[in-house]
């Protein structure tokens, strides 16, 4: 534990396209500021002194908890067991184990566009590794220190949407191995009939997979973009995942992902050398049970997140973007708050992308005075009711004169095509504009 670097953390309020300027400075009297308590097992801990609580525990289960969370751990692994949703009352079995796969032998073998295994997945062996429990009033959080990876289980005490999801972060490294392939996965009560699984396409569609024995293990792995869940005629258990991966789900209640591989050999496909170059790489998740209001329907090869889901995934993917300022650099007086937006967007409305547009003034590039707006409206499967989020559902309505702030002095808004080369005439900036589920809209906003 660091003497001299300490971490903080504060609830906070963006608006919509918003920035929002805080002072962090150093008091004497700090009777207002929390000091989180540190509990370690099978660890001695730091060996100087420290402000924090700082005690030392035997193997027992633990848990810690916020306002809607309640996440249980082994103590003898320091992994996840059952997260508890405390608006119902519900205990969903939720064991997080990490696995292995190794490189089948013979002349075609696993490479850096091959998944070819030696067989079933071999659990990685964790032991009695150092727990780190650190809880606070703001975030608490778990930290193991295991063979590969440092695995580390937040629960944030938010009223917002990270408030009411479980936060996995692993950061992994297997530069020194070799032909290894690492997942983790999260085993559930969740009875996903014939072992039915969706992932999407590029964060757009879901689509519907069944695991067939028949197969080898590679035919059941599939890529896992954005977002994956299983669910039962009662219960959903969704997957976000910050970065691409792989992702399978080989028995019933589980959802494996792959997280990294280094393999020593070509696979003959290409790239003429095997996968060596491994860096310690961070993956972090978001892990999410809902209820559902009705039963899905069996005979759909597609399906829908719900609205908290994409909300979730939007804030996992789109963080908050720190911009320190250093106290010694003068800069002009600026705003404690601002926003782009007149009115925040609806629910299931994301603003895609908002760009300038690039014009040519004899053969120079330059930057026009119009730029490219693109709206997504998503879709969402209805069978979930979403509580607590703080935008509104308007049925994908949106009037163009509310979107941005009068300050910015919109003059004109067309629609056009995806590719913004065939414009379709002016919209009025009065007008109600609704966007259909899973379409994409591309406008030129003139300044």
């Amino acid at each position: 534990m660091s003497q001299e670097r300490f971490k903080l953390s504060f609830v906070t309020e963006l608006p919509a396209l918003g920035i929002v300027r805080y002072q962090i400075s150093q008091r004497k009297d700090s009777s207002s500021n929390s000091l989180a308590t540190v509990t370690y097992y099978h660890g001695d801990g730091p060996s100087s002194q420290s402000k924090f609580s700082v005690e030392k525990k035997e193997s027992s289960e633990f848990s810690i908890d916020n306002s809607f969370l309640e996440a249980k751990f082994s103590g003898a692994t320091g992994l996840l067991q059952s997260v508890t949703v405390k608006s119902t009352g519900e205990t969903h079995r939720s064991e997080v184990s990490f696995h292995t796969y190794g490189a089948r032998g013979g002349k075609e073998r696993s490479g850096a566009y091959l998944f070819l295994p030696d067989g079933k997945a071999k659990p990685l062996s964790v032991g009695h590794p150092v727990i780190r429990v650190v809880g606070g009033p703001v975030v608490s959080e778990v930290s193991v220190f295991i063979n590969h990876v440092q695995h580390v289980v937040r629960l944030y005490n938010s009223p917002g949407v990270d408030g009411k999801t479980v936060d996995m972060f692993n950061l992994v490294d297997i530069q020194n191995e070799v032909n290894l392939e690492l997942a983790v996965k999260i085993s559930t009560d969740v009875q996903n009939s014939e072992r039915e699984f969706f992932t999407d396409l590029s964060g757009f569609q879901m689509i519907k997979h069944k695991v067939f024995d028949k197969l080898p293990i590679q035919a059941n792995v599939y890529p896992l973009p954005a977002v994956a869940f299983i669910e039962d005629d009662k219960t959903r258990f969704s997957v976000l995942t910050a970065q691409s991966l792989g992702v399978a789900s080989l028995k019933t209640g589980e959802i494996q992902v792959m997280l990294d591989r280094t393999l020593n050999q070509d696979d003959m496909r290409g790239l003429g050398q095997g996968v060596r170059d491994n860096k310690v790489t961070p993956n972090r998740f978001r892990l999410l049970f809902e209820r559902r209001s009705t039963p899905p329907i069996k005979a759909k090869l597609s399906g829908f997140p719900s609205m908290f889901a994409h909300v979730a995934y939007l804030h996992l993917v789109h963080k908050i973007q720190k911009i320190p300022q250093k106290s010694s650099i003068e800069v002009p007086p600026l705003l404690s708050h601002s926003s782009f937006l007149s009115v925040p967007l609806p629910c299931d409305v994301h603003l895609l992308n908002l760009r300038s547009l690039q014009k040519s003034y004899d053969g120079d590039i330059k930057r026009g005075d119009d730029s490219a707006l693109l709206l997504h409206r998503f879709g969402v499967d209805c069978g979930i009711p979403s509580s607590g989020l703080q935008c509104k559902d308007t049925q994908g309505k949106v009037k163009l004169r509310d979107l941005f702030n009068d300050a910015l002095g919109v003059k004109e808004i067309q629609r056009t095509s995806l590719t913004l080369l065939h414009d379709k005439g002016p919209t009025s900036l009065d007008s109600d504009l609704t966007l259909s589920p899973m379409e994409i809209y591309s406008f030129k906003v003139k300044w």
